[in-house]
């Protein structure tokens, strides 16, 4: 279902805010949705910024719990020589996820 989505269906963050919501994970179980969406992504070419966008997406759209994503990125930092070896710029994912959770304030 997530590569059907990645590769067709949701283009936009807020196309997948829609698809995540039809597909009625658990809270329990969102960590493990997510990093088996992240996992996949790592593995393609396409636009880096693109996952972590629509994760935050979810995040400040409240269809997925920060706390599901913190456990996904210690998750993530415990494997980090393994994931690198299938993808050299997986760890920009962190940079990509907190710039759009956290974006620049106007003032500042």
């Amino acid at each position: 279902v997530l590569r059907r989505l990645w590769e067709s269906v949701a283009r936009k963050p807020k196309d997948w805010t829609v698809a995540w919501s039809a597909m009625k994970i658990p809270l329990e179980r969102q960590a493990e949705a997510l990093q088996a969406f992240l996992s996949m992504t790592f593995k393609m070419s396409e636009d880096r910024a693109r996952a972590p966008t629509i994760v935050a997406e979810l995040v400040k759209t409240h269809k997925v719990k920060m706390r599901s994503m913190e456990e996904v990125l210690v998750s993530f930092g415990r494997n980090q020589d393994s994931i690198l070896a299938i993808n050299e710029e997986a760890w920009h994912i962190y940079a990509h996820f907190l710039v759009h959770v956290f974006p620049k304030q106007s003032g500042s």
